[in-house]
């Protein structure tokens, strides 16, 4: 039996063919036919870097798969970088979104169009949520011990837990034990981000008061160190500290008012140090979220959201490409996992025969979640400005951080 004890040397040549693979299939698809989002308004690096994020949570993901099929479990690896991949994403998608809609609701005074706000919600998440349901469900079919249906009322329990995003216990389709992890367990996000949501009503109503840039800082200044050094025992499925990137990325909305910190950070020293930073993040040995990741990650990120490209790499045309389809790719990415450890007899395989399963599922699920940005996400998103009255086309990264 291959052992996944042990990723090197061939786990790292394949991480390092992720992106440049990932990339050059966005490059080609969006040669061939430019994207619906191409004519829309830029927001900086933030465009390019949602790909980037969510590929390490692909990498990341598809290491725990392996071990999942040797052993049973879902676990964090052993590898240290493997291990931070993944939340170095998701903290950074926090922090896209507490910046963006700390940044809007700023500019409105606090005034939040709640019906408008929800119907953008979900015209913007649910169509490709749904179609991974869809996926999910197939895939669930195929791989269950079972094909006895489940009785009608668990049928609907566990379609409630997938439409709600598993705010409810999950039990699974058709008795598939673990059958959440087919999409790699990524909905655990989702329910983050709802909550942030949930929230921007009273964020709104606080900042209806007008306090002064000042007060603003002070205040996320606090919240932020508080939400980042609450111990890691949840409240519920709830973590405070997980949560606390929405808070770092409202820092920075406001932090960024200042032009010659924003202009200082779109430099070459400013990617130099967030790069720097980044490295040591993905370095850092025991629990990935911690306060000290947190910080780590909040240098690079601060430098994109202020227009850094990084030597020109996030502003590359498949590098936006793949961040219009990031969300897609967040979604997705587990089923394309699961399929190569379902149906590929690893036990068998050599180290390199299995790692390669890495830069081809990159490639097969940059190519599906391009496509699916382009019929499914980017029409959804236009109906539901339609429907909403919103005559501007925002970019993908205004409406959902994956």
């Amino acid at each position: 039996m291959v052992s996944s004890s042990a990723a090197a040397p061939w786990g790292y040549l394949a991480l390092l063919a992720v992106w440049p693979v990932a990339l050059g299939v966005a490059w080609g698809i969006s040669r061939w036919r430019p994207g619906p989002a191409t004519a829309m308004a830029r927001l900086g690096s933030l465009d390019g870097v949602r790909g980037v994020l969510a590929l390490a949570v692909m990498a990341h993901h598809f290491r725990i798969a392996w071990n999942w099929r040797l052993t049973g479990r879902w676990d964090l690896p052993a590898e240290t970088l493997f291990k931070n991949l993944g939340p170095a994403g998701v903290i950074v998608f926090f922090m896209i979104t507490g910046f963006l809609f700390w940044g809007k609701l700023v500019d409105a005074r606090g005034r939040l169009d709640v019906p408008r706000f929800a119907i953008a919600r979900v015209f913007r998440i649910y169509p490709a949520y749904l179609l991974s349901l869809a996926g999910i469900a197939a895939l669930s079919f195929a791989a269950a011990d079972t094909v006895s249906a489940l009785p009608a009322a668990e049928a609907w329990s566990s379609l409630w837990t997938w439409l709600t995003f598993g705010f409810s216990p999950d039990i699974g389709f058709r008795g598939t034990p673990e059958a959440h992890l087919i999409n790699a367990g990524v909905i655990w996000t989702l329910q983050y981000e709802w909550v942030f949501y949930a929230a921007l009503p009273v964020i709104g109503l606080l900042l209806m008061r007008r306090p002064s840039g000042t007060a603003r800082v002070a205040a996320l200044v606090i919240v932020a160190a508080l939400m980042s050094l609450v111990p890691a025992a949840p409240i519920d499925w709830f973590q405070w500290h997980i949560a606390a990137g929405f808070a770092y990325g409202a820092l920075t909305s406001e932090a960024l008012r200042g032009r010659a910190l924003a202009r200082a950070l779109r430099g070459r020293a400013a990617a130099i140090l967030g790069l720097a930073a980044l490295s040591t993040m993905l370095a850092l040995p025991g629990y990935p979220f911690g306060a000290l990741a947190l910080l780590l990650l909040w240098i690079p990120f601060s430098a994109v959201a202020a227009g850094n490209t990084m030597f020109g790499v996030l502003a590359s045309r498949p590098a936006v490409a793949l961040g219009d389809a990031s969300y897609s790719l967040y979604l997705f990415h587990g089923l394309f996992v699961f399929v190569v450890f379902r149906m590929v007899p690893v036990e068998a395989l050599g180290h390199a025969a299995v790692w390669l399963g890495l830069p081809l599922v990159a490639a097969a699920a940059s190519a599906f979640a391009l496509l699916c940005f382009r019929l499914v996400e980017a029409p959804s998103m236009a109906a539901g400005r339609r429907l909403a009255g919103r005559g501007r086309s925002p970019r993908p990264s205004e409406e959902v951080a994956p």
